[in-house]
Order: structure tokens, then sequence, then C-alpha cells
């Protein structure tokens, strides 16, 4: 496995979330061809400061943790939010079909709107559509 990974750590009412913008190359050997075959991604993992019950209710009441899933799908990834010890996490990932695609990709992961899509969780307010 290969891969290339940017951290964006970002505060935010008095934490720090830590989003993790990643492409990665997986290479399995297939037992009965023993050929080589590429499984190039890229992901998302977004990774909240430690929160206790009530503020992540509160994100959950807001419905900032939809508006997120929402943002990454708009960006072509697919996910969700995982619970991980008892904490939320966003885990989204995007296959790359080819060495241009994976270029690109490379090139947008480098100016990714990490700010635009986490925002202020804790100040973030339902959007009506």
């Amino acid at each position: 496995m290969a891969g290339y990974e940017l951290r964006h750590p970002v505060t935010a009412d008095g934490g720090t979330w830590t989003v993790c913008l990643k492409l990665h190359v997986v290479a399995p050997l297939t037992p009965m061809t023993q050929r080589v075959r590429l499984f190039p991604s890229a992901t998302v993992s977004i990774w909240p400061p430690p929160l206790d019950a009530k503020k992540q209710r509160a994100l959950h009441a807001s419905g900032w943790y939809e508006h997120v899933r929402n943002a990454m799908v708009a960006l072509g990834y697919d996910g969700d939010w995982r619970l991980m010890n008892g904490a939320r996490w966003g885990d989204f990932l995007k296959p790359i079909r080819g060495l241009a695609e994976f270029k690109r990709e490379m090139k947008n992961l480098e100016k990714f709107p990490v700010y635009r899509i986490i925002g202020n969780p804790l100040k973030f307010k339902r959007q009506e559509v």
C-alpha cells in the first residue's frame, strides 16, 4: 500500500478537529494469477476532539453530521459517520479510476474546502431546504 496524506487541524469551539485527506493505492497480489491489480482511492477522515454526550447530541440535533455527509457526497465521496470508542468520526471514500483522475484528485485534496465543510460545528444551525 502506498499513500499521500494531508492533515488539517481545525480549531472550533475550544477543541481541535483533525481532517485527514488521503490518496491510497492498494495492490493485493491475487493467488490464482500472481498478477498485481491496483485499487486507488481517495479518503477523507474527520476526527473530533473529545466531545461529551451533550455536545454530540447537540451536533446531531443541529443537522451538522448530515450537512457534512451531504457536502462530501456533493464532492463525489461515499461514506458516513462511524462510532469508535464512543466517538463519532467521518469516514468518506471516493474510488479513483486511472492515473489522470489520481493526479486530478491530488490537486483537489490540496485545495480541499475543509473550513467550508467543517465550519464551526457546535455553532452550526440547521439549514432548511
